[in-house]
């Protein structure tokens, strides 16, 4: 899936729950039935254009704290990496050391 669909997709997960879960919603209509008249278009209109933009900002969040986990693992790794290089040069020359002090017996 390319990135943009992938973007647009999270969006509208986002959007959605948003739109249909949140306590914004619940207090609007609590609100609406309690004075017995619905709210304007335009109040609509802003909200959907708010919770759009939330939305966006949710996605990217996401995706920028996927990218700071894998750098945190990739720094991780790379410090396992550089220990377990240095644990192997350390044995070499332990191997090295042992066979010139010990002559081959055949």
């Amino acid at each position: 899936m390319s990135e943009i669909l992938q973007f647009i997709v999270s969006v509208l997960h986002h959007w959605q729950v948003l739109l249909t879960g949140g306590i914004v919603i619940a207090a609007l209509t609590i609100y609406e039935r309690y004075k017995k008249k619905a709210l304007r278009w335009q109040t609509y209109f802003r909200l959907i254009v708010g919770f759009l933009i939330v939305a966006m900002f949710l996605a990217w969040r996401d995706e920028h704290q996927i990218s700071q986990n894998l750098k945190t693992t990739q720094a991780s790794s790379e410090a396992t990496l550089r220990e377990k290089e240095k644990r192997i040069e350390d044995l070499k020359v332990k191997i090295e050391d042992i066979a010139r002090s010990k002559p081959i017996q055949v």
